[in-house]
């Protein structure tokens, strides 16, 4: 199963080519993970409140863009997990205006705590995993 949302594209997420500006995908990739957290019953101050955590920082990402999209548009995001592992997780995303694929992305998470000499990277809390495992598809 994948998470699905959707976005409207704003004149501000444009060039001035009249065509989103590719950062603007990364950061809706990111807004996807966390509305998906958010409908599992965790976000970034649950996992520092319940667990002591610091959070779920990207240490990859990446995209294909395959067509353009422009300002009105609503774009169609899925999300969903191609790994779950000890520590860490990766997404993969679809980003599509009118079924046409625009991006398609990636993320790969770690679940960190702090510690001596900065962020340590701590087991995924095993009540949030059958949360996770509903979008995975590997």
């Amino acid at each position: 199963m994948r998470f699905k949302t959707t976005r409207k594209i704003e004149w501000g997420d444009c060039d001035s080519a009249g065509i989103v500006y590719y950062p603007n995908y990364f950061r809706w990739m990111d807004q996807a993970f966390h509305e998906l957290a958010l409908a599992e019953g965790f976000n970034q101050r649950r996992l520092s409140d319940d667990y002591g955590l610091l959070g779920t920082p990207l240490v990859g990402a990446g995209g294909d863009f395959t067509s353009p999209a422009t300002y009105g548009d609503i774009m169609d995001i899925e999300a969903w997990f191609t790994k779950i592992g000890r520590s860490s997780c990766q997404l993969g995303y679809r980003l599509a205006v009118e079924g046409r694929t625009i991006v398609e992305g990636y993320e790969k998470r770690v679940f960190g705590k702090g510690g001596a000499g900065g962020m340590q990277t701590v087991p995924i809390p095993e009540e949030l995993r059958p949360g996770l495992e509903k979008y995975f598809e590997g």
